[in-house]
């Protein structure tokens, strides 16, 4: 039985955990993506301040997450309990949605999970749309939010050691005028501008946009499998991630076509979400890949990221 809360946000579209917020509206872009990597906080850790593996009932401490990202082409409030599922059954403990069409800023609790939405005005038309669903664990790390626009919503976290920008997006796509689409990627970077030095960048969502592999001037930001076309939502986005060292991971690992597309109509598809990280986490990224068979009633397919977490996490499952 899944259990629903909402709670207010404030009128800034920001806040910080643990205080009320009162309402909010918001009102432009949004992305997806997902993958897997390292998170190695113990590395940083003073030999006096070492937490053992093993928890106090016996059994090992969690030591990878799960970050995901997935276009649900709307419906959430009737897709919640399914996608909740899919997050417990493949032990995803960050999920950036996309195309949520969900109206205003909430947070909303369902059993386990949290829920952050940043979605269009009350008085317009569902549309647009983007969340970010934590795990239990995750959210207990969260420090501060914002929700920029229905498109574009960030969440800063401290897991162990570790400081994490997330920045979840649902880019236009390119049937959208150039001034609108030019728009969105000014406020990507704006956003970026926040990130402070010791935090490392996650960026998840749907881009709309195709990379290509490893060519000139990327060789830092691309690996050499994927999709090898491009387009201009594409170039955007690798500027960003030229600007800001960050690394294309669903470009990194070589898998069958049918787990690196996240997109398909018919006989069309294409790689356009993404999960996209800091260069200093790059050698912790163990695996990005696409999922089957967890569509939701989507025509995108979920795209995964394992992490490995600190053991000294703040708070650990009590399933585990």
């Amino acid at each position: 039985m899944i259990r629903e809360i909402k709670t207010q946000l404030p009128q800034e579209g920001t806040g910080t955990a643990g205080e009320s917020v009162p309402e909010c509206n918001s009102g432009s872009p949004i992305v997806s993506g997902g993958d897997k990597f390292l998170i190695d906080g113990d590395a940083l850790c003073h030999g006096s301040r070492h937490v053992s593996p093993v928890s106090p009932n016996g059994k090992k401490r969690a030591k990878e997450c799960q970050i995901a990202t997935m276009n649900v082409c709307g419906g959430m409030d009737s897709k919640i309990d399914e996608v909740c599922e899919m997050m417990s059954e493949r032990r995803i403990d960050v999920l950036g949605v996309s195309e949520t069409k969900k109206k205003g800023c909430s947070i909303t609790t369902y059993d386990r999970y949290t829920g952050y939405w940043s979605g269009v005005n009350d008085s317009e038309r569902s549309s647009q749309g983007v969340g970010v669903i934590l795990s239990e664990r995750m959210n207990a790390s969260v420090k501060e939010f914002e929700f920029v626009s229905p498109r574009l919503l960030w969440i800063r976290l401290k897991v162990g050691l570790t400081r994490i920008f997330l920045l979840c997006a649902y880019a236009p796509d390119m049937s959208k005028p150039p001034k609108v689409r030019e728009d969105f990627w000014d406020s990507v970077r704006e956003i970026m501008t926040k990130c402070k030095e010791n935090e490392r960048i996650i960026l998840i969502g749907d881009f709309n946009g195709w990379v290509g592999i490893r060519r000139d001037g990327y060789e830092r930001n691309l690996g050499m499998f994927g999709d090898k076309r491009v387009n201009e939502n594409g170039e955007s986005l690798l500027e960003v991630c030229l600007e800001r060292n960050l690394v294309v991971t669903n470009t990194l690992f070589s898998h069958k076509l049918i787990h690196m597309y996240t997109w398909q109509r018919q006989t069309e598809r294409s790689m356009i979400d993404f999960v996209i990280v800091d260069e200093r986490l790059r050698a912790k990224v163990k695996d990005t890949r696409v999922y089957r068979g967890t569509n939701v009633g989507t025509d995108h397919f979920l795209r995964d990221l394992i992490e490995y977490l600190p053991k000294c996490l703040k708070k650990v499952e009590k399933s585990l």
